[in-house]
């Protein structure tokens, strides 16, 4: 069993250049899922996501907008949206400011939008929810470990959401490949760890 490595109050630099290989290694590692073994990754995540989802009669959930090499959302996100018989009512991020983001509702995949840092984002003229009215939130990542410790891109807008959700019953879901598992990522103690982490295999 893997322990959960964290400081007091600030990483050192060891562990902060620890993190930042980690990083750089499992986004090269995840890059190199192409084609049709990403494809075919992608199929068997979007079914366990249904599934758990089901299972647990989730109705407010937040996605993020997946970019080129990240686990593809958009046929989870058009499935939810035209899902009329159990009637979810789906969340995208928007980031407001430097160190703020924000959940706001979609209807369609052709929702009004802008981009930030590439990547399509809800306008302020949505419906925003707040973080204790979302059922889950399916989450983004980089690498994770056994302790279902999240690394990310580095900006900490999830990190700075998520721990305003974990004062409520929302259950944070990372989506991940099995390649972007590794033995150890040194955190913050504020930081917050996934509830469940689904990759191709299920759930984790």
């Amino acid at each position: 069993m893997f322990k959960r490595f964290f400081s007091s109050n600030y990483l050192s630099k060891d562990q902060i250049d620890h993190n930042q290989a980690i990083r750089k290694m499992h986004r090269d590692l995840r890059a190199q899922l192409i084609g049709i073994n990403k494809s075919n990754y992608d199929d068997k995540i979007c079914q366990h996501v249904k599934q758990f989802v089901k299972k647990h009669n989730f109705q407010t959930i937040g996605f993020y907008w997946s970019t080129k090499n990240e686990v593809d959302t958009i046929a989870l996100i058009n499935f939810y949206l035209y899902d009329f018989e159990n009637q979810v009512k789906i969340f995208l991020p928007q980031v407001v400011s430097r160190k703020k983001m924000v959940f706001r509702k979609i209807e369609s995949l052709n929702f009004p939008s802008n981009t930030f840092k590439t990547i399509k984002q809800p306008t302020k003229k949505a419906i925003k929810i707040l973080p204790q009215n979302l059922n889950v939130i399916f989450v983004p990542m980089v690498a994770y470990d056994q302790n279902k410790n999240r690394l990310g891109y580095g900006a900490g807008y999830y990190d700075r959401y998520l721990k305003k959700m974990k004062k409520y019953n929302c259950v944070i879901v990372g989506l991940a490949y099995t390649v972007q598992k590794t033995n150890l990522i040194y955190c913050h103690p504020q930081d917050i760890a996934m509830d469940l982490i689904i990759n191709e295999t299920g759930e984790f």
